[in-house]
Order: C-alpha cells, then sequence, then structure tokens
C-alpha cells in the first residue's frame, strides 16, 4: 500500500501509515488528523454553484435538516424555485446536505474512488453546510465508516460510546436522546481537519459562531458476512443439494436434510475452485457499483492513433476491477465498461478470447507504467496494441 501525500487514504490518516491505521484504529476507535490537504479547493461558492446547477435534485439526492427533522420543499407553497427556497431554509438555521457529490463533481470522485479498491468496497462522499450556531442532525450512530474531512467555517462534534460494534445495515435505529452517556471526547474541526468515526460509534455535532462545509466520507468496506453469502451462493449454483426444498425438515432439531446440507458447506467452503469462484464474482460486483471517473476519456481518442509498442500507458486509476473466466472467454469488468445500477449491480464487461488472459492479467497488475512491448512475447506485436488499444479506448488504460 502507497503511504505518500497523493494518496487519498495517507491524507485521511496522516501521520498514520495504512497499515498501523488498520491494525490499530479501523473499526475500532476514532482518530483526528489535521493539515489532509483533501478538498482543500471544495469552497462555499463551489457547493452554492452545485446546488444552482442541480436544483432539480432537491428532495432527491439533496436534502435539507434541522435539529434531527427533515424540511421538505413545495414548489405550490414556497412559491420560488428549488435552489432559492434551500437558500431561504439555510438561512433559517437548515443544513443542506448534498449526497453522492463525488457523482457530480469530478475532483471529489478522484480522490474517493481510489478508496473502493482500498476497502474492498463501496465509497460515497455528502457534503454538508451549515449555518453558525445551527445543528442538523442529533445524535446518532451509522452503519458505515465515516471520515469527515472539514474544508471551510468550524464545527464541533461530540462522540459517545459504541451503541453497537461494528452495526449491520438491518440493526440501525434511533437514539433515546434522552439516554445519552456522558461523551467520551469532543473536538472543534476546522479546515483540513480529518476525523475517523467507526461504525456503531454515536455522534453528534453542532455550529458556533462560524458557518461549517464539510464532506462526509463513507466507507462501506467488504465485510465477512458478504464474504460467506457469496460463497453460499457460489455453492448453492454448482450443487443442486441446496437448491431443493427443506420445508418439510424439522429445523429445531437434528435433521438428516439439514445435516447433509451442513457437510456439503464445509466441503464447498474447502474447495479451491469454488473460492477461486467466488472471489471472481466478489470482485465482478465491486467493480460493477462505481462509475467511471473523467479526464481522460476524450484524450486517450485523441491521441489514440498515435499508439506503438513503444508508447508508455499506465492504468487510468486506483478502481475495483475484475478477471472472470467464462469459458472460451475472458471478461475484464470496470468501471464504466457496462449497467450500472444502484439496487441491484450487474456487471459490465469487456470481453476477449480465452488466450488473452495472460496480456490481460500483466496489464491488471501493472501499478506502474508500461509499454506495449512489454507483455508477453507470446503474443505477437500486433495482439498486443491491439488490446491496449481497446483498453485506451474504454478508458481502463489511458496515456502515461
Amino acid at each position: 500500500m502507497e503511504t505518500h501525500k497523493s494518496n487519498p487514504i495517507s491524507r485521511l490518516i496522516d501521520p498514520l501509515t495504512f497499515e498501523t491505521f488498520i491494525k490499530e484504529v479501523f473499526e475500532k476507535k476514532h482518530h483526528l488528523s489535521g493539515g489532509s490537504g483533501l478538498f482543500k479547493e471544495f469552497s462555499v461558492s463551489m457547493f452554492e454553484g452545485l446546488l444552482w446547477a442541480h436544483q432539480h435534485l432537491v428532495g432527491e439526492q439533496i436534502d435539507v435538516n434541522k435539529n434531527g427533522s427533515s424540511v421538505y420543499y413545495n414548489k405550490a407553497e414556497a412559491g420560488k424555485d428549488p435552489f432559492r427556497w434551500v437558500i431561504d431554509q439555510y438561512m433559517k438555521g437548515c443544513t443542506i446536505i448534498f449526497n453522492g457529490i463525488d457523482d457530480i463533481h469530478a475532483a471529489v470522485a478522484k480522490d474517493v474512488r481510489p478508496l473502493d479498491k482500498i476497502f474492498k468496497g463501496k465509497t460515497t462522499a455528502n457534503a454538508f453546510l451549515t449555518p453558525s450556531n445551527s445543528r442538523g442532525f442529533l445524535p446518532h450512530f451509522d452503519t458505515h465508516d465515516v471520515f469527515i474531512v472539514q474544508t471551510s467555517g468550524k464545527k464541533k462534534w461530540v462522540l459517545y460510546e459504541k451503541e453497537m460494534d461494528l452495526p449491520l445495515d438491518n440493526q440501525i435505529y434511533l437514539i433515546d436522546q434522552d439516554k445519552l452517556g456522558d461523551p467520551i471526547d469532543t473536538y472543534l474541526l476546522e479546515a483540513g481537519d480529518v476525523l475517523y468515526i467507526p461504525r456503531g460509534m454515536v455522534h453528534g455535532s453542532f455550529t458556533e459562531d462560524d458557518h461549517s462545509l464539510h464532506i462526509t466520507v463513507g466507507i462501506r468496506p467488504l465485510l465477512g458476512i458478504d464474504y460467506l453469502n457469496k460463497m453460499l451462493e457460489v455453492i448453492s449454483e454448482n450443487d443442486v443439494a441446496f437448491r431443493k426444498s427443506i420445508a418439510l425438515a424439522n429445523l429445531e432439531e437434528k435433521s438428516d436434510d439439514v445435516e447433509l446440507l451442513m457437510d456439503k458447506l464445509q466441503s464447498g467452503f474447502n474447495n479451491p475452485y469454488l473460492r477461486k469462484l467466488t472471489r471472481e464474482k466478489i470482485d465482478a460486483k465491486l467493480a460493477s457499483q462505481s462509475k467511471p471517473v473523467p479526464g481522460h476519456h476524450l484524450e486517450n481518442n485523441q491521441q489514440i492513433e498515435n499508439l506503438c509498442l513503444e508508447t508508455n500507458v499506465v492504468k487510468a486509476f486506483l478502481q475495483n476491477d475484475a478477471l472472470v473466466d467464462s469459458g472460451k472467454k475472458i471478461r475484464l469488468v470496470f468501471p464504466g465498461a457496462g449497467f450500472v445500477a444502484t439496487d441491484n449491480p450487474k456487471p459490465g464487461y469487456l470481453e476477449f478470447p480465452a488466450i488473452a488472459f495472460g496480456a490481460l492479467n500483466f496489464i491488471r497488475k501493472s501499478s506502474k507504467p508500461f509499454m506495449p512491448k512489454e507483455i508477453s512475447d507470446f503474443y505477437p506485436d500486433e495482439t498486443k496494441l491491439l488490446i491496449v488499444k481497446q483498453l485506451l479506448k474504454e478508458g481502463y488504460l489511458k496515456f502515461a
């Protein structure tokens, strides 16, 4: 894992190394970092510009909250357009939340999307603008880990003991505000500060004599339950015993049907081939959850005719991807290669002849710039160029 300052995770956890963060902090306790520089160009005026350009998203991607309650836009009652209505609510002490800011702001996306790969999961960024002497949300806990990155103004954060250790999404509930214990820590975040809060830890925030603009980076890492669920899916696809009804079995006592399934389950977990299929399916699902990041797609196509064996190219982005063996074909799955759905992502992919596996695997594992001629000599030069050109066209690679 790279730990230099240009790596987003390094700027979120500085001065810790990634290894130290994972071993001593991640999922265990909160952590404060300072001077990250992440999102430092994201200003109040930029937030306002995005609000104006995307005001049609008010009530969908753009929310308004005050003291733990949502405030809803009704055009007939408001008598004005969404943009001006939101500004009015802000002046009344409401917090404006722009969810999924990484889907519409390229610079934020470029800083956030590499975290998908680092945590083998899904990362999102939401922007919060709060006026002075105001509170948007009451103390609560989240079912995902968060990095709070202060970009402008100041905000006070109050942390309490964990309500639950690493809760799942279906374990969320409202906190009884009358039963909050004493805070375990209080921080006043200023521009450049980053506060990591693990899922399950109760936290609340408010402003005092200054406004606050921060971006919350939410991390949903790959969990043990995610792996086991996918493994069970793969085992079931490869053994009809798991697809038979057990409606007549006594599930409260020992049952031959259930005992057989447990034995087969253990056998499946120990099967290297099924573990390989599970890993491929997980990688493919992770790759399908993200959208492509802009910045190189048009430039690639403008330069593509200049490609030669000694042209330096590099993977366009640190992102989740997967190589899936479908028999006679090899599929390279990555963001932008196909359909992306919010509720049920279906991986898109580029398909190549199975013989291309070696070349694609070399490219996928390359962390530094390379030239097409460096691909194995097993492949003719024309094939090397053909593969690299296709990956440039589709945005998986870019010119170094």
